[in-house]
């Protein structure tokens, strides 16, 4: 299953790892720089820096083909 979600804070970083470690094919969107370079090369996601409401984030996230998007943005 593929799942987007939005938000790298610590709701969406625990959701990543655990669906991660089941095997799904998760992508990562968040602004903040920071909170990316956090989770990149700690877990085999994608992540993508960018605001989760801009349509050329999320095309860059492929949401077409996405089994489920989870939101926890602040």
């Amino acid at each position: 299953m593929r799942v987007i979600i939005l938000g790298a804070n610590l709701v969406g970083i625990a959701l990543a790892k655990l669906l991660s470690d089941e095997g799904h094919d998760v992508v990562m969107i968040d602004e903040s720089r920071h909170a990316i370079a956090g989770v990149e090369g700690h877990m085999d996601i994608k992540c993508i820096v960018g605001r989760p409401s801009y349509p050329d984030v999320l095309e860059l996230a492929e949401i077409p083909v996405a089994d489920m998007i989870i939101a926890v943005t602040d």
